[in-house]
């Protein structure tokens, strides 16, 4: 087959993606926020919700989020040839 399934990334390696993210943030209301909302009830819902008051740092999310998504991938296809799943 010209396919391979790739196993979706665990909730744990998707809470890193979130929490790299944050450490990356400049001090202030919106890294408080997601701290806030990492630390709290349902944080991936929280997380997500915190995104919209900030256009700016949700777009810098999903970009983030693919970066990290295509490091997974690469990981997963070839164990051997390491890419860091969290980009800095």
């Amino acid at each position: 087959s010209d396919y391979v399934d790739v196993e979706k990334p665990s909730s744990r390696e998707g809470f890193e993606y979130m929490a790299s993210f944050v450490d990356k943030l400049p001090d202030g209301e919106m890294k408080v926020r997601l701290i806030n909302a990492l630390n709290g009830r349902k944080p991936f819902r929280t997380f997500k919700d915190q995104l919209y008051f900030d256009e700016g740092v949700g777009q810098k999310w999903f970009k983030h989020r693919e970066q990290a998504l295509i490091g997974y991938v690469i990981n997963f296809l070839s164990p051997d040839f390491k890419v860091e799943a969290s980009p800095k």
